[in-house]
């Protein structure tokens, strides 16, 4: 966790110090940005990657409903399944999963 953290503020420097090198480099009539503003946008930033790294990757869903409602055909054709779905006898679990990118996800379904 420490390197994280150290990594991160690596980065911090890294990135404010590109940017007063931006902003010297302007010209006089240019709108420059305070350093408050560089560092709500650099705090912005790293909000949003840390949720995008850290968001969910697994969920749980049940499904309720009458006999002979459609639940499991649903559920076949949500997964794209292609066998008939059988009579649910009591509780049924299945799950789904897929990756997208680094980032594995499972979707578990209790029926």
């Amino acid at each position: 966790m420490k390197g994280q953290i150290f990594h991160t503020s690596l980065q911090f420097f890294k990135r404010i110090s590109k940017m007063f090198d931006k902003r010297d480099n302007k010209q006089a009539g240019d709108k420059r940005e305070t350093i408050q503003e560089i560092a709500i946008k650099l705090a912005e930033e790293q909000l949003r990657t840390l949720q995008a790294e850290s968001g969910p990757k697994e969920r749980t869903v049940f499904v309720l409903g009458s006999r002979g409602a459609g639940k499991s055909t649903a559920l076949h054709k949500f997964f794209e399944r292609e066998d008939n779905p059988r009579p649910t006898l009591a509780l049924e679990y299945s799950y789904g999963r897929r990756t997208s990118g680094t980032q594995k996800q499972v979707l578990n379904v209790w029926e």
